[in-house]
């Protein structure tokens, strides 16, 4: 968090596991409404075949438009990143909109 108590980022790491564990997906479906938040998000995992990388962002259910996608030098090939850029207007339109729901 920074000084005025706004996330920087919420990171999920081993994000393959929604193919490979039903409890983790059934959980992550739950959080579909955090990418309300205008937060960034860092979807991470070290066993993430480039080719599953689709097939991710669709069985998160989430819209990670605009998107950037890492990839770490190393001996392993499958190794990458997956970020999600938000700019500060958007951030600050979605801090405001869920103010007003809280506050009537």
């Amino acid at each position: 968090m920074n000084k005025e108590c706004q996330l920087f980022c919420i990171v999920f790491d081993e994000v393959h596991c929604i193919f490979t564990d039903v409890g983790y997906q059934s959980a992550f479906k739950k959080l579909q409404w955090i990418e309300h938040l205008g937060t960034p998000l860092v979807l991470m995992s070290g066993t993430l075949p480039k080719v599953m990388t689709p097939k991710i962002r669709q069985g998160l259910g989430l819209d990670l438009h605009p998107f950037q996608e890492l990839q770490a030098l190393c001996v392993n090939p499958n190794i990458q990143k997956l970020v999600q850029v938000v700019s500060h207007e958007q951030q600050l339109a979605t801090l405001q909109q869920l103010v007003n729901v809280a506050i009537p």
